[in-house]
């Protein structure tokens, strides 16, 4: 990727993120920049090229978190961590979680990809939960597809959070807040011992 690409991103988002999608035209990036259109076409050709390249970048960095991720990681103190570097990504992309259901309608590549990348993550996230409850941090399922709604829950609550927080206007610590609310979700899953090592962790 250019350079001059690479600043059209980096001015975008914090656009994006500061104005929202619907209020920043490719004049204003480029008024942002001090390039001329031109100079911006030719790297994007459409706003929706830079809302696409951003999304992905998302993408990039979400499955860079999840490689990481080992068997050994599948703790309770792995879980909370990985948590808090989620709550970074969601803020560091805000505009595309608070302009979800716009980009949604309006952008036919994200909403493609989005509801490939769910399926994929439902599978992570079955993987992981199998592990937790292998290592005795999670109980066992009682229910049918008890965990897959448990994970249906977790994604509403990632995708809608700032929104919610927007809406409300939170007086509050964002990230210690999106924690403990993902927490709060996975509370009646933990066996004796997650409840043990969550209040050690406290």
């Amino acid at each position: 990727m250019s350079k001059t690409k690479q600043k059209i991103l980096a001015a975008s988002l914090e656009l994006f993120n500061t104005h929202g999608m619907a209020n920043v035209s490719q004049r204003r990036i480029t008024e942002q920049l001090q390039i001329s259109p031109g100079n911006l076409t030719y790297h994007c050709k459409k706003k929706e090229d830079i809302e696409t390249a951003l999304y992905f970048a998302l993408v990039e960095e979400f499955n860079a978190l999840f490689a990481g991720m080992t068997a050994a990681d599948m703790t309770l103190d792995g879980l909370i961590s990985s948590t808090g570097q989620t709550f970074d990504l969601i803020k560091k992309y805000r505009f595309i979680f608070l302009d979800f259901a716009h980009l949604m309608r309006t952008n036919e590549v994200v909403a493609a990809d989005y509801r490939h990348l769910i399926r994929t993550r439902k599978q992570q996230f079955e993987f992981i939960f199998h592990l937790l409850v292998e290592n005795n941090i999670l109980r066992p399922a009682e229910l049918p597809d008890e965990y897959e709604y448990l994970y249906q829950r977790m994604q509403i609550l990632s995708d809608f959070y700032l929104v919610n927080v927007e809406i409300l206007q939170y007086q509050k610590d964002e990230r210690a807040d999106y924690e403990r609310a993902i927490l709060f979700l996975i509370y009646p899953y933990l066996t004796k011992k997650g409840k043990d090592l969550l209040k050690q962790s406290n």
